[in-house]
């Protein structure tokens, strides 16, 4: 009875062995994970994917060239069951792995039916799906909502893809995706035939809701009421609705015989056979480096348009990690840093090494908007050199944070543009950086960011900043929030130039500046024209102009609290030793002092004028409720204390600790 018993166990054990072997088997190999992905190399194994809906948030690799030899799917073949559900306004049911096709193509596959129709029903906001070729696909979507070669709808990251084929529905459709909302595409192409009904029809994209377009162009014939040659033009929004942001892309307005677009230029097909159409536009083709180093792009030999680099000899640059916290992708050369564009998404990157680019000329941002994490880990960026546009980062948005990263020998010069070393723009958080270098630029300038609406603490720069409008050291305008930060060098401008921000309409508090100040109008050493508020802070750079000009602020509307100056002050009229002129009020600069010895002034549209010796004492602050070290009667924060030469100096740190992953 026992042996039978032991028998029957052992069958079970076996059989269950066998069963989970075979499911485990079903790809070539792999364990979906970002570094084990599941691995495709087969037909059978683009089918199994379909029949897998539990695998649609995992990773995958194509491995071979697959051929599906001409079947026929009523529905997408992967994501087939999308759905809008009313209640949370989202869609469900949408592909939110990874796919990377690795170079590869699929073909040879028709797909009809309704709904949400490609070869990704949809991809979600997790999904992200690179480097892979969909090549004689046919799709008829009578009764299709949205409708495109590779996803019906994109809410994730596309990325070095293309399709060719013929795509026809009723609702939106386009030749790689259907609706866009939220999502990504660059550095993508669509080639075939491309109709509509009764949405919108583009050559790449059918409806734009929300989401950017880089990089990209179709040459399709575009057929329908409501066509656009790339983008089509959704009947809801209207012709003059503008999409979010469609970038450096094209559409061939011969083949397409349309010449309109949300978004784009259409060009003939001799000038989409134009090599420098794309340089000129900041595509990073092989063989040249002025547009970036990762090599998306080549140049067909006996012209034509232009294919993406992945799918010749071309090597295609992986990141290693997951994208989160716990597992960032890690980047630690310069052909990584620059796919950092194609990976961040929302994900957490992090750099592993210290990185060098000197020899490399960018005409354009290594991420144009930054909507992920990184994390510097204390390492440095040497030799970062920019021409004509604006900063490393062109905008990091208010979900992204960019900490401990640090930019030496930089410089930056960007025309008209808005900019800054790091950021043209920030929207998001901005914490333990710094930037030493050079930055000139026409509009908005800013040593560290150009324009800051977001957070920036412990940050610092050290360099010459110049515009030829407004210019700050560490932010050309401040409409957020700067904290525990300085800036060392040189600040010029016309107008509105400070040695911290050249324009304030934000909070400024415990930061300092010793930069000197050269400019005509509205200057200060720490800010140019104050509109709102600034706590705990000095400058101690000279500050030289015409009119409006302050050792610590050069035009002031709003109270400034606990803050002194000591540079060298000089201007034809309206000339302060701490500010140059007052829209505020008697109240103006409340506790705060200016050096009359140093400064050689003794007048001021705000704040105390004391000797040097003076100021150089401990009393005249703590009188005036200045929170020192080592007194509580002021307070417990400890923000300020007696430096070397006597003055008082910000207790502020910011030092990010060196780390390595």
């Amino acid at each position: 009875m026992k042996v039978e018993w032991i028998t029957k166990q052992l069958a079970y054990v076996l059989a269950l062995f066998f069963f989970v072997q075979g499911y485990a088997s079903a790809y070539s190999g792999g364990e979906g994970t970002s570094a084990s992905p599941y691995l495709l190399s087969c037909r059978e194994d683009v089918m199994e994917l379909a029949s897998r809906p539990d695998d649609y948030d995992k990773s995958f690799m194509v491995t071979e060239d697959i051929d599906l030899e001409a079947a026929l799917f009523e529905g997408p073949i992967i994501a087939p069951d999308v759905v809008f559900v009313p209640a949370f306004g989202e869609y469900d049911g949408l592909f939110a792995g990874g796919f990377n096709g690795n170079g590869h193509v699929i073909e040879n596959f028709t797909i009809i039916g309704g709904g949400a129709l490609g070869f990704f029903g949809g991809i979600g906001r997790g999904g992200r799906v690179m480097h892979l070729a969909l090549r004689n696909v046919c799709i008829d979507g009578a009764d299709a909502s949205n409708a495109g070669m590779l996803a019906g709808i994109n809410m994730g990251h596309v990325v070095g893809c293309y399709t060719e084929g013929r795509i026809t529905s009723h609702g939106n459709v386009g030749g790689l995706v259907g609706y866009q909302l939220r999502g990504h595409i660059l550095d993508c192409f669509s080639r075939g035939y491309v109709e509509g009904v009764a949405g919108a029809v583009g050559g790449l994209l059918g409806a734009l809701a929300e989401g950017d377009i880089w990089r990209c162009y179709a040459a399709c014939t575009v057929v329908g009421g409501n066509a656009g040659g790339l983008v089509g033009m959704s009947p809801s929004g209207g012709r003059g609705t503008p999409p979010r942001v469609v970038s450096s892309s094209f559409w061939d307005t011969d083949l397409s015989g349309v010449f309109a677009s949300r978004g784009g230029l259409g060009l003939s097909t001799e000038q989409m056979y134009e090599v420098s159409t794309y340089i000129d536009a900041g595509w990073d083709f092989a063989a040249e480096q002025r547009d970036g180093i990762v090599d998306m792009w080549i140049a067909p030999e006996d012209a034509g348009y232009p294919v993406l680099a992945a799918f010749s000899s071309a090597e295609p640059v992986w990141l290693v990690g997951e994208g989160t916290a716990d597992s960032p992708y890690l980047v630690s050369a310069a052909r990584e840093l620059a796919a950092m564009i194609y990976y961040a998404g929302g994900r957490c990157c992090a750099l592993d090494a210290d990185i060098d680019l000197s020899g490399i000329e960018w005409l354009a941002p290594v991420v144009s908007e930054f909507d992920g994490h990184l994390d510097g880990c204390g390492h440095r960026i040497h030799g970062f050199h920019q021409y004509a546009s604006s900063g490393f980062f062109g905008k990091i948005k208010n979900s992204a944070t960019v900490t401990g990263l640090h930019l030496e020998m930089t410089a930056v010069e960007a025309g008209d543009e808005t900019a800054g070393c790091l950021a043209g723009e920030n929207y998001g958080k901005v914490a333990g950086c710094s930037v030493s270098g050079f930055i000139r630029a026409g509009a908005v300038t800013g040593g560290l960011v150009g324009y800051n609406q977001g957070e920036v603490s412990a940050c610092s720069f050290a360099g010459a900043s110049m515009g030829n409008g407004q210019a700050g050291g560490l932010a050309g305008e401040n409409a957020g929030i700067v904290i525990n930060s300085y800036s060392q060098g040189a600040v010029s401008g016309a107008a509105h130039v400070g040695g911290l921000a050249g324009l304030n309409g934000g909070s400024i508090r415990s930061c300092y500046s010793t930069a000197a100040i050269v400019g005509c109008a509205n200057l200060g050493g720490l800010v140019g024209s104050n509109a709102s508020i600034v706590g705990d802070c000095y400058a101690r750079g000279s500050v030289a102009g015409a009119y409006y000009i302050g050792g610590l602020i050069g035009q002031n509307w709003r109270d400034v609290s606990r803050c002194y100056s000591t540079g060298a002050v000089s201007g034809l009229r309206d000339v302060g030793g701490l500010i140059g002129y007052d829209d505020f009020g008697a109240d103006a600069a409340v506790y705060s002092f200016w050096d009359t010895d140093t400064s050689q002034m003794l007048a001021s549209a705000g704040g105390t004028g004391v000797s040097m010796s003076e100021m150089r004492d401990i009393e005249t602050f703590l009188k005036a409720g200045w929170d020192f070290v080592e007194e509580t009667d002021n307070g417990t924060e400890d923000l300020w204390a007696i430096g070397d030469d006597g003055y008082p100096d910000l207790t502020l740190s910011l030092e990010v600790p060196r780390r390595t992953r």
